[in-house]
């Protein structure tokens, strides 16, 4: 078994939750993928029900399974540095694709110098670049 889904399946328990097979196969549904909106992750999983999607959608944020990215009014949702390497992200304007950024290290220590220097402990960050994707840059 996966090791991220050992790492799940203890942090549900952890936390009084079960481990079902909608949570299970919602959790797979976002190792396989990118960050997503709600609305594309529920066409993805046809067969659940739609509240209850939504419901463990609420339920994984609040354990920090996954996060939340903020476009706009919009926004999406990948699973959290919990589950997968830290990454900044690019969001096109134009058809909204979001794209993984590879890591810098040196753009990470500057940010964690940038809250030292402010006498603050950082946790976490979130870096979202916004632009044109090279496809509609094209069009």
């Amino acid at each position: 078994m996966d090791v991220e889904i050992k790492q799940f399946k203890k942090l549900l328990r952890k936390n009084e939750h079960y481990v079902t097979k909608a949570r299970l196969r919602l959790f797979i549904a976002l190792q396989k993928t990118p960050a997503l909106s709600i609305k594309d992750l529920v066409k993805r999983l046809p067969k659940h029900d739609r509240s209850t999607i939504y419901r463990n959608i609420t339920a994984f944020e609040k354990l920090g399974i996954i996060a939340r990215l903020q476009m706009g009014w919009n926004s999406k949702v990948e699973l959290s540095d919990m589950f997968q390497h830290h990454h900044h992200h690019f969001t096109c304007h134009r058809c909204g694709q979001v794209m993984n950024l590879p890591e810098n290290s040196a753009l990470e220590n500057e940010i964690a110098k940038l809250a030292s220097s402010q006498n603050c402990k950082q946790t976490d960050h979130q870096l979202e670049i916004r632009g044109w994707c090279k496809n509609c840059l094209a069009d």
